[in-house]
């Protein structure tokens, strides 16, 4: 009925890898937000998530929502080339 841990541990591998491309990814996105704007703005919007190509970003108000969708593919771009291939595909931004 019940199953030890070790015994599913053992079975299991565990990879962290999807966690680390995640946080790669953020950092490179702050980086790239305060190249194209400035550290304040860097300060309004957050990496949320980064799920199969598509960065989720927490943002303060609409006008910033609206600013960073209008430089989408400029930030896209920026990201891609700061990891060095192409991962980020689509940037999707939530008012927080």
């Amino acid at each position: 009925m019940f199953e030890r841990l070790s015994g599913i541990i053992k079975r299991k591998k565990f990879s962290f890898q999807r966690e680390v491309d995640a946080l790669e990814i953020f950092d490179a996105f702050v980086k790239t937000i305060k190249e194209i704007f400035d550290s304040s703005i860097a300060e309004d919007c957050k990496p949320l998530s980064f799920k199969q190509g598509v960065l989720k970003v927490a943002v303060s108000n609409s006008t910033l929502a609206q600013e960073l969708q209008v430089r989408k593919n400029i930030i896209i771009g920026s990201i891609n080339e700061d990891v060095g291939q192409t991962r980020v595909k689509s940037l999707l931004f939530q008012l927080s």
